[in-house]
């Protein structure tokens, strides 16, 4: 997509967008013509997974953003700190007038610091740290950043927010695991609703994006991607849980987040938009 500039002049935010989905969406959305603000907990964890690292080439996000004609920014905070998340905001409105286009990418689940892959997953064996944690970086990141653009927003009479939830948060798995992320994903994705009824008055829509299994850096590293055997046993079974047979790429993703996020979906607001090959197909 993006072979036309509708965001030309305007300005966007996409947290967590140091790698993975949120470097991708911030790359679109310089693409389609946007200034760009991205935050992250780490500016320097390109690095980490091989498949980001090679997608990065250790260029800074800003470098990549700018090539597009725009200009850029980067700062390196906690997206689920709301006084951090409010300077933030008011940072961007200082510098470019405006703020459009948010993306709250800011998350994660297995694979984070702290968050194991044992019984700790599951709902009644929740690990009181992991909890709190898993729900800091899912939820309260993106209620943080909600609150700090929501005013803007509502100034302007326009603006569109788009939510990051899963389909963890849409239905359970069916082994039990990763209760505390799908519990996570599933206030994140109600929050979206609330806020679009909230906001909708004011011209601004409020939208969520519900990823299936999407190969990114992290998830080849939590399925084992060093181990090329192991890894295509793995590749099979979650391939055949939806309807395309295939593993979701980031581009699915960011195509649809640039739909959200532009006058295509104009009529869209308080919507959950799962892209997962239709992993879904029997549930929504």
């Amino acid at each position: 997509m993006a072979t036309t500039r509708p965001l030309a002049g305007k300005a966007a935010l996409v947290t967590g967008g140091n790698r993975g989905l949120g470097r991708g969406f911030a790359i679109r959305l310089a693409a389609l013509g946007a200034n760009v603000a991205v935050s992250d907990v780490d500016l320097h964890n390109d690095g980490e997974f091989e498949f980001d690292k090679a997608a990065s080439a250790g260029r800074p996000v800003t470098q990549e953003l700018e090539q597009h004609g725009v200009e850029a920014m980067a700062t390196q905070q906690d997206a689920a700190d709301f006084a951090a998340q409010a300077a933030l905001v008011e940072q961007v409105r200082e510098r470019w007038g405006r703020l459009d286009v948010v993306v709250c990418n800011a998350g994660g689940s297995v694979g984070l610091p702290g968050i194991s892959m044992g019984p700790s997953m599951f709902a009644s064996q929740l690990d009181p740290e992991e909890f709190d944690l898993i729900l800091r970086r899912n939820l309260v990141s993106t209620v943080a950043t909600c609150v700090a653009v929501a005013p803007v927003m509502k100034r302007q009479g326009a603006g569109v927010i788009v939510t990051l939830g899963s389909v963890n948060g849409i239905e359970a798995l069916k082994s039990g695991a990763s209760a505390h992320y799908g519990a996570a994903k599933a206030a994140v994705i109600m929050y979206t609703r609330y806020l679009a009824q909230e906001l909708g008055p004011f011209g601004v829509r409020v939208n969520c994006l519900a990823p299936g299994v999407t190969r990114t850096g992290r998830m080849l590293s939590v399925f084992g991607e060093s181990d090329s055997a192991r890894f295509g046993e793995q590749a099979t079974q979650l391939e055949e849980r939806n309807a395309l047979r295939r593993i979701g790429e980031v581009d699915d993703c960011i195509d649809a987040m640039e739909f959200l996020c532009t006058d295509a979906s104009r009529f869209f607001t308080g919507h959950v938009l799962p892209v997962d090959g239709g992993e879904l197909r029997s549930q929504v």
